[in-house]
């Protein structure tokens, strides 16, 4: 790659088809020459990217296979790019020379005041020139490439380049892919909106599509043919459902390489409202499964107990019904999947009388069926999986004729053996407590002691010891509060303290053993199920002073 030349051609478009020859006006040469000069390594590289000289008219015509950052001219002349006919008049290439695009999403033709204002930018130009980068970050955000990628700077060594209103600037530095033509854009954290600015080096008409994914589904897509000799076009995306944290590059030719700019994000934080679940209900279960989120059982706002199992898709943000539970179960102990299973341990019967069951819904045949009781009646608790095992904390228990009585047990269920072995409760009592599995440990939260008073104690159970140790206690004591996880650290969002509701979500680091605060929910509430999808959390049901049953689905993107 020829550099330092200091050639910036400028206010380059694309003329008539019947034009085979760009003209481009040449600004700000430093070669001393007049005359002819001698090719540059790099363009004697390649057969099919070569020049011819007119001296009397001081011009220098080079093929299409040549492209930036690879021509070198005199003083004072000028350039002009020869088209390749056979891709100039393919039709596939002639009848995309305006843009197409399709998308589940909202798409950005251009950079304007809307697209900016929603987005932080990844800013390169700290960044050494003709330095290589496999990743490049910003604030919370971290985005990695397949291939190492070379920082250039447009007025150094690029021929063209969009300007406004077509691009952000006319002069961006720039990371630059030399003859590979696809690439993969891994984002550390979900995003709402993704896009970035795309040129082909090579000085001809190509056609790129760009993928946006989130985990495997792809959420949107753009097709645009670009001019390498005219310049960059945007590639953005606005996603309404599933959160972008992938996006694939690809063209139809070798274009010898690319180059992108202005890499944006959204670093919108914090909660919006989804489509209410389509019946209200509290002291629900939930579980996560092929990104989707299943809402089980709970209880009506009158206190009846419900079977009702509805699924949430939050690429199409729409609730279907499942087959019911074999029978009513609210104030259970959560539920979690296992290759395709969704557990669901114990919880409370329509008489309000705690129970043993563990029901299996097999996800492929959308049918329940019984698995081993548990060893004793259980609810009021959370479960976890870990090693491919289901364990289940029982925050209350029962005698087979006794009242209901505050309880710290600990069970593991073996989904290949249908067995279930004891293992050592916890040293302190938790009712109705956030019950999360971080880094193959399993988090008991907050809860209350038993009577009426709340705790704000931590216990943590690890299976390779069976053993327990405490944590950084919760900030805000609460019951009825419900845990997740993302990015390796647990949630721990809404509950309650007496008639007190809380949106409160507090996040807690298990490297550095504390916890900080983030964006409460907007909606107060206790006995509330949540769900992490492709690292966004979704609060589902639960009650407040106000109401004793809510539909809210709310989603945080953290």
């Amino acid at each position: 790659m020829t550099r330092g030349t200091g050639v910036r051609i400028v206010g380059m478009r694309v003329l008539p088809v019947s034009l085979v020859l760009l003209t481009a006006v040449l600004a700000g040469c430093n070669e001393s020459q007049e005359g002819p000069i001698a090719p540059s390594t790099e363009l004697a590289q390649s057969a099919s990217c070569s020049y011819s000289d007119d001296a009397a008219a001081r011009v220098r015509t080079v093929t299409a296979a040549c492209g930036n950052g690879r021509v070198v001219v005199p003083k004072g002349w000028s350039l002009k790019f020869e088209r390749s006919a056979e891709r100039f008049h393919s039709g596939s290439v002639s009848a995309a020379l305006s843009s197409t695009v399709s998308a589940a999403g909202t798409i950005f033709p251009s950079p304007d005041a809307s697209y900016l204002s929603a987005t932080s930018k990844i800013d390169i130009e700290s960044f050494p020139d003709a330095s290589t980068h496999s990743s490049v970050s910003a604030g919370s955000q971290t985005i990695s490439f397949s291939i190492p990628l070379e920082k250039r700077q447009v007025p150094d060594s690029w021929g063209s380049w969009s300007s406004p209103p077509d691009a952000e600037s006319s002069t961006p530095p720039v990371l630059f892919s030399q003859y590979v033509n696809s690439l993969t854009l891994s984002l550390s954290r979900p995003t709402v909106i993704l896009g970035f600015e795309l040129e082909p080096n090579n000085f001809d008409l190509f056609t790129f599509t760009v993928d946006f994914f989130s985990g495997s589904q792809l959420v949107g897509s753009i097709t645009r043919t670009v001019d390498g000799a005219a310049g960059a076009q945007l590639f953005a995306v606005r996603t309404s459902g599933l959160l972008i944290d992938r996006a694939v590059v690809a063209t139809d030719g070798d274009a010898g390489g690319f180059a992108i700019a202005q890499l944006r994000y959204s670093d919108q934080m914090g909660w919006v409202s989804r489509t209410s679940l389509p019946s209200a209900r509290r002291s629900l279960a939930a579980a996560t499964a092929s990104g989707l989120l299943y809402a089980i059982g709970g209880a009506t706002a009158a206190g009846t107990a419900l079977k009702t199992v509805q699924v949430y898709n939050p690429g199409t943000n729409t609730w279907t019904t499942k087959a019911p539970l074999p029978a009513a179960r609210p104030f259970g102990n959560g539920a979690t999947h296992i290759s395709g299973t969704i557990y669901l341990p114990g919880g409370q019967d329509a008489g309000n009388v705690l129970t043993r069951t563990l029901y299996a819904y097999r996800i492929s045949t959308n049918t329940w069926s019984a698995k081993a009781n548990m060893p004793v009646f259980s609810g009021c608790g959370g479960s976890g999986v870990i090693g491919g095992k289901l364990y289940v904390y029982s925050g209350c228990t029962r005698t087979a004729t006794g009242p209901q009585t505050a309880a710290a047990l600990l069970h593991r269920y073996n989904p290949a053996t249908n067995t279930w072995t004891t293992l050592r409760g916890a040293p302190s009592v938790h009712v109705q407590p956030a019950v999360t599995v971080v880094a193959g440990k399993l988090y008991v939260a907050g809860g209350n002691t038993g009577g009426s008073v709340v705790t704000n104690r931590v216990d943590v159970y690890n299976p390779a010891t069976n053993s327990w140790s405490t944590a950084a206690a919760l900030p805000t004591p609460r019951v009825a509060a419900a845990g997740g996880v993302i990015g390796g650290k647990l949630y721990v969002v809404g509950g309650r303290n007496g008639a007190t509701y809380y949106g409160a979500l507090e996040i807690y680091d298990p490297l550095t053993n504390a916890w900080t605060s983030a964006a409460a929910l907007p909606m107060v509430r206790g006995g509330l199920a949540v769900g992490v999808i492709s690292g966004s959390m979704y609060a589902i049901g639960g009650r407040n002073a106000a109401t004793p049953a809510l539909a809210n689905n709310e989603r945080l993107t953290p």
